[in-house]
């Protein structure tokens, strides 16, 4: 391995004592070896520094908690290798992602960060298979990327630490959606490509910090999204996709009224989402207005009859 391909690994944790240690055997499992992990320990209280400093060949770094932004970025700046692949420490790296995400970025030299696949795995322990946008040409990652984060999240990518550096990382001041806002800068420097593999195993439990304060987390989005159609878009594209992010925002609301229970508002959200973009998911969005209208309890009544009727 020259030095202009070396890997250096950075890990996030805060309170992660439960993850930490199956998250670093992931890493030390790679097909293709990283040269450098790095554990940045965001003001712990639990006994994951104790686990860390117990594992060898891994550098930590402590800081008082200042957020999953700036854990990346103090990792950043410790990082030798020129290739920067991240991992939430409660997320696992599936085995050979840093032998497809490296050879992609060799043979595609245009491209700064490359992403791939994730597998879910929920506090039971069950699996589903959940893919991120296919591989795009770079103008329809363009149209795509101020609407939705079709990158996921930093655990899924290897990212050139030149590009990273030129952008000048993430931005700490964003406490939802600071990888999407990454990802629109980054897609300012060169290409953002995919491998179509599963990549990384994400884990879904309570305490994960993308579950809480769901409205919050929802205008945050919009935020990053309204800043990436400025950021990526001609102006005479603006319009259309503003309306586009709009209509995202407003089912992804109805769906948090759903789950609350909250059928008034949901309905709201969910009518103004379809009438604002159609044009997008329109029938996802007319299926949550009914399922909201209807009830759950209707609903799952007719799933069940129409999927008995196929048979």
């Amino acid at each position: 391995m020259t030095d202009r391909q070396s890997i250096s690994a950075i890990v996030t944790t805060y309170n992660s004592a439960a993850f930490v240690a199956r998250a670093l055997d992931s890493i030390r499992a790679q097909t293709v070896p990283v040269d450098q992990i790095i554990v940045v320990d965001d003001g712990s209280s639990d006994d994951t520094v104790r686990i860390v400093r117990g594992i060898e060949g891994v550098e930590i770094i402590q800081q008082a908690n200042a957020g999953p932004g700036a854990a990346r970025n103090a990792g950043l700046r410790a990082a030798t290798g020129s290739l920067i692949a991240f991992l939430d420490a409660d997320d696992q790296w599936c085995a050979d992602k840093t032998a497809l995400q490296r050879d992609y970025l060799a043979r595609h030299p245009g491209t700064v960060a490359v992403s791939g696949g994730k597998l879910w795995r929920n506090d039971a322990g069950s699996t589903t298979r959940s893919y991120p946008y296919s591989a795009r040409q770079r103008s329809d990652l363009r149209r795509n990327l101020p609407v939705t984060n079709c990158v996921g999240n930093p655990s899924m990518t290897m990212i050139r630490k030149s590009a990273l550096e030129a952008v000048g990382g993430f931005d700490a001041g964003i406490l939802w959606g600071q990888d999407w806002d990454l990802w629109i800068r980054l897609l300012e420097v060169g290409d953002i490509g995919f491998v179509a593999t599963d990549v990384i195993e994400y884990s879904w439990h309570g305490s994960n910090h993308s579950h809480r304060n769901p409205v919050l987390r929802q205008q945050s989005f919009r935020r990053v999204s309204m800043a990436g159609t400025q950021r990526l878009a001609p102006v005479w594209r603006r319009p259309g996709l503003w309306l586009s992010a709009q209509g995202e925002y407003l089912f992804r609301r109805a769906d948090i009224a759903r789950v609350a229970g909250q059928r008034a508002v949901g309905s709201g959200f969910a009518f103004a989402a379809l009438l604002v973009w159609p044009f997008r998911d329109g029938a996802a969005k007319l299926k949550l207005l009914i399922r909201i209208l209807a009830g759950e309890r209707v609903f799952d009544a007719t799933k069940r009859f129409y999927a008995q009727s196929k048979h």
